[in-house]
């Protein structure tokens, strides 16, 4: 796992907290956001697998990709799809959100779960979540308030690393009018919607 581009020894087996007991609140509201039959789906940061696993249970059909840089992470989730017989239309791909190798308008639906917080450069990625994503497509980013450091994390976090999500909506705000917030008390989801590009 890495943390603001710096490798992180993590038990990838047993680390999973699900996300603090947020998890299946933070869950109810991206189901909620979900467009009803996305053909591509692009889960940024593999992490523990939870959230790739998520997407794989609501949408059995549909081809995701997840993205991730530390290739333990990825034998991780290969290893807990197979158990799970879940590793039909799944790819698992090597690399970096600020730089994806994905052709431009390729996914339906873009989802960022309790990852931007591990960003080094959070514009670049943001901007190539966008990219990526389809005309008319969704990107929902979920991440921690600062108010989550009163959370119990097994390693005490930065005070930078829970950023205000006015700042990843001002970077979104340059590219699309279409971002809604919404705000719990540990955590925010944030909307984007890409609107087609007009002659």
């Amino acid at each position: 796992m890495y943390h603001k581009g710096h490798r992180v020894e993590r038990d990838l087996r047993r680390d999973h907290t699900d996300h603090h007991g947020q998890g299946d609140e933070i869950r109810a509201e991206l189901s909620k956001r979900m467009p009803t039959d996305p053909q591509r789906i692009l889960d940024i940061g593999t992490g523990f697998g939870g959230n790739l696993l998520f997407l794989k249970q609501r949408f059995p059909n549909t081809s995701i990709w997840s993205l991730d840089p530390s290739e333990d992470t990825l034998r991780n989730a290969e290893e807990l799809l197979r158990e799970k017989g879940m590793s039909n239309k799944v790819r698992l791909v090597k690399g970096s959100a600020e730089k994806m190798l994905f052709d431009s308008n390729f996914f339906d639906l873009v989802v960022s779960v309790m990852v931007l917080h591990h960003m080094q450069d959070l514009a670049p990625a943001l901007l190539e979540m966008h990219r990526v994503l389809a005309p008319n497509g969704k990107l929902l980013i979920a991440d921690w308030r600062p108010e989550a450091r009163a959370l119990p994390f097994k390693d005490r976090p930065h005070t930078e690393d829970f950023i205000a999500p006015s700042i990843p909506r001002k970077t979104m705000e340059k590219v699309t009018p279409k971002v809604e917030l919404f705000e719990a008390s540990y955590w925010y989801l944030m909307e984007i919607s890409k609107q087609p590009k007009t002659e």
